[in-house]
């Protein structure tokens, strides 16, 4: 396709829909253009009836729609479209006014659409650092510098020939209890 189309799913409906391996599969085949069942079921190695009721429940959201159909003489084929190339989930994202609300709400769509989306088994770390700590405003402000500055030494490392790679930062306030964990790292592969 010629120009990439986006959409951000915000109802339940539409989250419930595309949260499925299955159906975010099937989305990524109609990526390439619209497609029948059956071609979505040859491309993803199932049996078309495997495929009916996820297919009903896209288009019930909204995600999937009827494209054309065309008549083989035998039957008559349904051509469906995805409504978008690309998703991000942001549930209530429209409701929301305030600016650090907003903030979270990007960085939880972006790691929703990079849970629905990665396959089960990848060769590439994914790394995951939940630390919770008290700190007095003057360290904050400080350490939000240092991410800013992180975040810009990732960005500028882009590169056409590498493998494309998410950087999710986030201070936020929340509740901290002595008894909580303070540290979570979850490892796919061992990055060194």
């Amino acid at each position: 396709m010629s120009s990439q189309r986006h959409a951000t799913l915000s109802s339940e409906a539409q989250i419930r829909a595309y949260l499925h391996q299955t159906r975010t599969s099937m989305l990524a085949v109609l990526r390439d253009g619209p497609s029948t069942i059956s071609r979505i079921a040859s491309s993803l190695g199932v049996h078309p009836a495997n495929l009916t009721r996820h297919l009903r429940t896209l288009v019930e959201a909204g995600l999937v729609e009827l494209d054309h159909t065309r008549d083989t003489g035998r039957n008559l084929e349904k051509y469906y479209r995805s409504i978008a190339d690309t998703f991000d989930v942001a549930p209530g994202a429209d409701e929301l006014t305030a600016p650090h609300k907003v903030a979270l709400e990007f960085a939880r769509s972006d790691l929703s659409a990079a849970i629905a989306q990665l396959p089960e088994t990848i060769e590439q770390p994914a790394l995951a650092f939940v630390v919770a700590a008290r700190l007095r405003d003057a360290d904050l402000q400080a350490y939000c510098l240092r991410l800013e500055a992180l975040s810009k030494e990732f960005e500028a490392l882009d590169t056409d020939r590498g493998v494309g790679y998410h950087l999710n930062l986030s201070v936020y306030p929340g509740p901290w209890r002595a008894d909580d964990p303070t540290v979570t790292i979850e490892r796919s592969v061992d990055p060194a």
